[in-house]
């Protein structure tokens, strides 16, 4: 997986359905890794918690609910510090460029 193979510590996630990519992604991340998801849909969110709380990888990933621009905004280090060093997009939403300005 990219994660592993880019030796990735910090994630960001912009929409996460299920939550399957997630915990992939978590999975690949060392035991000090982060993974920080967005997502605005109230009913993924509680099928994604519900399976993040059985991943022994569950402590790395954090659900931040709202859009994903002002969430973004939001975030404390190492992902506001530019520091995220992994990317992924479950989106086709407008506008998505503007996070990375």
């Amino acid at each position: 997986m990219r994660v592993r193979f880019i030796s990735a510590r910090n994630i960001l996630e912009i929409g996460m359905f299920t939550g399957y990519s997630t915990l992939m992604m978590a999975e690949a991340l060392p035991a000090d890794g982060r993974l920080v998801t967005c997502e605005i849909d109230s009913k993924a969110e509680a099928i994604a918690r519900r399976y993040f709380a059985e991943s022994p990888d569950g402590h790395k990933m954090t659900i931040r609910m709202g859009p994903a621009f002002e969430t973004v905004k939001t975030l404390s280090d190492p992902l506001e510090s530019k520091s995220c060093d992994g990317f992924h997009a479950r989106t086709r939403a407008r506008g998505m460029l503007r996070l990375f300005e």
